[in-house]
């Protein structure tokens, strides 16, 4: 892939015609008399941006928000075929060679492009546009590993980066789904734990196993006593009606030994022991005639015959209460026989019989015996699948580390690190620097663990000329691609010292010849300008031919920006 023109569709932008070949610069340049720093915002890096938005980035809400009425245009080349991109500022217009077409299509057209040979990463994370961002790194978070941009997860750059280096990718994948496949294992046993049927037993500590077996035992006995069971449907109301004629039993029993206890009472008081005798009244009435007049005496008679008379009374009284009190007690006992006998005859009716909701209770308690069993035997039988599984990946997972101890003891990135060191070497004479490829054994995603290094890389400097380094690796002797451009941000350069900064470009300067690739670079004045003392003068020459310096961009005026105007686009 080759890039040829970007242009608008309004006449203040700067349009940018690309070298076919070689060094391309794009320059943002100070006006005389301010500070230093004042090409930044000129639109260096927003010509990198445009440049993605026309292949197929995400939708930029600043470009639809602030450049409504803009069509961007990108002229380019892939495997000798001329192609054309138009999108709108707003990514309502976007067209392939005058074609209207959808993102998702372009994208998909770009994947199929032939850039990159994708047919060789089928089913890995790899695409047009994850690919691209590694000649052409955008944001700054781009820039801080050589082995990765933005947003990637460790496996995605691990495997973006070997693929590019035409390394082995088969057994990065292989152990990448293998661990997911554990990990989902994992995460399915976990969720047995929160299964209702098992969640007591888990949470207790409880061994499957035992309870399964408990249960075996358990399920036929309830079985059998439900079976038993005959439910009579008015078994609460018969019930009922039995206790209350219990409780009427029990106050008839208490009202007729009451009534007994009055008859035993009247009974003793029938027997004849008159309270004063005659001869006792008629002492009486002696030893009173000191105290009394004696006509007074003249009357015992009488009182006799009235005592005598009050006797029979009572007598009388007391036995026809005695007659009346045998008679309700016959009554209430043949009342206490009639009701024994209907009691009697209910709970006859409830024996071996039981309440629907005693049937309901034991039912409902084998049916969740029944199915914790089903649940356990599930999980047992689970357990053991997910064993086996487990131990048969990990069995593999172990045959391609040993694969792997094989791949990497032939030292398959024996000249790829050579050339990196010769990168690195006239920039850093003083630096070691190679790179790291070594097997992972640990228990994770990783299968390798790789990693360009560059002595001193804690340093700004030094980090940015080690991914500067590994790019151009990747761009000039890596695999599985046709870019023939690579682009680097000013961000890239503003930390080098000026004499590093002018060793590498004298360095791209000697390594485009006799290819036919693209180098472009968008540079600060003052970065720019710090370098050429270091360089020599036919190579200062080649970076002052109006060839190389492609466009120069000034920010004392809004037409002299990249746009024509002044817009913030941050």
């Amino acid at each position: 892939m080759r890039l040829i023109k970007l242009s608008a569709n309004q006449p203040g932008f700067k349009t940018i015609h690309f070298n076919p070949q070689g060094l391309t610069l794009i320059v943002g340049v100070s006006s005389g008399g301010e500070q230093e720093g004042n090409s930044n915002g000129v639109g260096k890096s927003l010509a990198l941006r445009l440049v993605h938005h026309c292949l197929g980035a995400n939708a930029n809400k600043n470009f639809s928000e602030k450049l409504p009425e803009w069509v961007f245009r990108l002229d380019f080349e892939i495997n000798g075929q001329f192609h054309t991109i138009e999108r709108s500022a707003d990514s309502k217009i976007i067209t392939l060679d005058n074609q209207s077409i959808k993102l998702r299509n372009l994208t998909n057209w770009l994947n199929e492009s032939g850039v990159f040979d994708l047919t060789a990463a089928s089913n890995l994370p790899i695409t047009f546009r994850s690919l691209i961002k590694r000649f052409a790194r955008l944001e700054k978070s781009d820039c801080i590993e050589p082995d990765s941009t933005a947003k990637e997860t460790p496996f995605d750059a691990l495997i973006r980066t070997l693929f590019l280096l035409g390394l082995d990718v088969s057994l990065v994948s292989r152990k990448h789904e293998f661990k997911k496949r554990i990990d989902a294992l994992k995460s399915a046993s976990q969720l047995w734990k929160i299964n209702p049927a098992l969640h007591d037993m888990f949470r207790a500590g409880d061994d499957a196993r035992i309870r399964a077996n408990w249960l075996k035992d358990k399920i036929p006995e309830l079985k059998e006593q439900l079976g038993r069971m005959v439910v009579a449907e008015n078994y609460r109301d018969l019930e009922q009606e039995a206790n209350r004629q219990t409780l009427l039993l029990r106050g008839i029993s208490q009202e007729i030994e009451l009534l007994k206890f009055q008859v035993k009472g009247i009974s003793e008081l029938l027997v004849e022991h008159p309270d004063v005798s005659s001869q006792e009244l008629l002492a009486l009435y002696k030893g009173l005639e000191g105290v009394f007049k004696a006509e007074a005496l003249k009357h015992f008679e009488a009182v006799e015959q009235f005592h005598s008379s009050l006797t029979e009374s009572r007598k009388r009284r007391l036995l026809g209460d005695l007659t009346r009190i045998n008679a309700e007690i016959e009554t209430k006992q043949f009342e206490q026989k009639k009701l024994e006998e209907q009691r009697d005859k209910l709970l006859q009716s409830l024996i071996g019989k039981t309440a629907f909701e005693e049937y309901r209770a034991v039912a409902n308690q084998l049916a969740q015996q029944e199915q914790e069993l089903k649940a356990l035997n599930d999980y047992l039988e689970f357990d053991v699948n997910v064993n086996k599984e487990t131990l048969s990946i990990k069995e593999t997972m172990l045959h391609d580390t040993h694969q792997a101890v094989t791949y990497l003891e032939n030292n398959p990135i024996a000249e790829l690190e050579t050339r990196y060191r010769t990168l690195t070497q006239p920039l850093y004479p003083n630096a070691a620097s190679g790179i790291t490829f070594e097997n992972n054994t640990g228990e994770n995603m990783m299968r390798y663990t790789f990693k360009p290094r560059l002595e001193g890389s804690g340093s700004d400097g030094i980090k940015d000329a080690r991914l500067l380094c590994f790019d151009w690796l990747v761009f000039m002797h890596g695999a599985n691609h046709t870019m023939r451009f690579l682009w680097h941000d000013n961000r890239l350069f503003a930390h080098l010292d000026p004499g590093v900064r002018a060793r590498w470009f004298s360095l791209v300067l000697t390594e485009l010849k006799s290819t036919e690739k693209q180098y472009i670079a968008t540079i600060n004045a003052e970065n720019y300008d710090s370098m050429l003392t270091w360089l020599s003068e036919k190579e200062r020459a080649i970076l002052e031919s109006p060839g190389v310096k492609a466009l120069e961009l000034r920010g004392n005026q809004p037409r002299d920006k990249l746009l024509g105007i002044q817009v913030d686009l941050q």
